[in-house]
């Protein structure tokens, strides 16, 4: 089904499974597919296909987009009814969750068209691997724990300028677009699932870009500083958004939330409160632990908490000394707590968790956060007084406030 017509020179059809950009005139293409992959200019279409669904689900065949990767392509656009040189790209998201942005300036338009699936297959770009490809082909690289099964999760990107340019920018462009997505997963703070770190990408993102061969004079640029470069980071913002959103329900609402920020340490979203009730008596836990998505997501617990996880990284890439981290992360903690409890009562805060980590090595992230919010909901509802000496629950002695905000 003809899903569009782009710049006279494209059309974007959608049958099934199957998403297909036919030239209406030559084109000049730059592919990570398995077939045709590369630079080329003699293409009469460029595809995406979802090839099995995300989750337990395999397509007889499948193996063939490895091992025969021309005679699978071949045979899928046979299926469609189409044929001619191709090159393609797989992903288990389904096409109509694609994300489609055309972005102008004057007489110039770029397209960019993503599918994504990123919640189990991101990673950051040099997180530890599990492969290596030899003369035999791929085999495990040890690891210092059993691999989990491999999961799905692809961002495909299909960048289509409307006018000609050098081969060179289509690199460009390539790189430009890179930038956008990790741009995007960096603020959606979407984390790797091989480190405690923020995702760039996935471990089988694909790409395509393309323009027309004639035209008007090519254009010698993609960079930052020209509209082609900016064009491109744009659509592919705008497009990768829409994809994620519609594929994973990701969106700026549904990150909003402490547990999902603290997910790359471990935690799922709910565990938060189920580790900070573990500090609390049964009364109070059961509070809690019956409210925890609620108190996950309150505005300034979750501002608390982006600024502890920022200042994780911060740690990790070198601008924080190891020397001051101690310092650092209890008096960020110190504001997890008072977000949810009474800023008044910061310094005791400080105080109890300085001694909780100096006690039982709680020096990670989420088992100082797991604490802090104990604190701090002990003190939003003056549970203070019924824990004060219940020993997971510290509070130094220290009474809980009056209605006036004092001790």
């Amino acid at each position: 089904m003809l899903l569009a017509r782009y710049f006279d020179t494209l059309e974007v059809h959608r049958d099934g499974t199957l998403l297909s950009v036919r030239f209406l005139v030559p084109h000049q293409v730059l592919s990570t597919g398995r077939a045709n992959g590369g630079f080329s200019e003699t293409l009469d279409l460029v595809f995406n296909h979802q090839c099995c669904e995300p989750a337990a689900h395999w397509v007889e065949g499948l193996e063939r987009l490895d091992t025969e990767p021309e005679t699978y392509q071949d045979a899928l656009l046979a299926r469609h009814g189409l044929a001619g040189p191709a090159s393609g790209m797989a992903t288990a998201a389904g096409m109509r969750g694609l994300g489609v942005s055309r972005q102008d300036c004057q007489d110039l338009s770029v397209l960019a068209l993503v599918t994504a699936g990123i919640e189990g297959n991101a990673a950051r770009a040099g997180d530890p691997p599990s492969l290596f490809e030899g003369a035999g082909g791929f085999a495990p690289l040890p690891a210092p724990a059993p691999p989990a099964p491999p999961a799905h999760g692809t961002i495909t990107t299909v960048i289509a300028v409307s006018q000609p340019v050098l081969p060179g920018v289509l690199v460009q462009g390539v790189s430009v677009a890179t930038e956008a997505k990790c741009s995007v997963l960096q603020e959606l703070s979407i984390p790797s699932r091989l480190s405690a770190s923020l995702a760039t990408g996935t471990g089988t993102d694909q790409i395509m870009a393309l323009a027309p061969r004639a035209g008007a004079r090519p254009l010698t640029s993609a960079g930052h500083h020209v509209a082609l470069g900016a064009l491109i980071g744009r659509a592919v913002r705008a497009a990768l958004r829409e994809a994620l959103a519609w594929q994973n329900d990701l969106d700026p609402a549904r990150q909003a939330s402490a547990g999902r920020l603290l997910g790359r340490f471990g935690l799922c979203p709910g565990a938060l409160a189920g580790a900070a009730a573990a500090h609390l008596p049964p009364g109070p836990a059961d509070t809690l632990r019956a409210n925890g998505l609620v108190l996950e997501r309150d505005p300034l617990v979750v501002a608390a908490v982006a600024a502890l996880v920022h200042l994780h990284d911060q740690r990790a890439w070198g601008l924080i000394p190891a020397l001051a981290w101690p310092e650092v992360v209890v008096a960020q903690a110190a504001q997890v707590a008072a977000a949810l409890g009474h800023p008044a009562r910061w310094p005791v805060y400080h105080q109890e968790l300085a001694a909780f980590m100096a006690r039982e090595g709680g020096d990670t992230v989420p088992a100082l956060a797991a604490r802090a919010l104990a604190l701090g909901f002990a003190d939003k509802w003056d549970f203070a007084q019924a824990i004060e000496n219940h020993p997971k629950v510290s509070t130094n002695n220290t009474p809980p406030l009056d209605a006036s905000g004092r001790p």
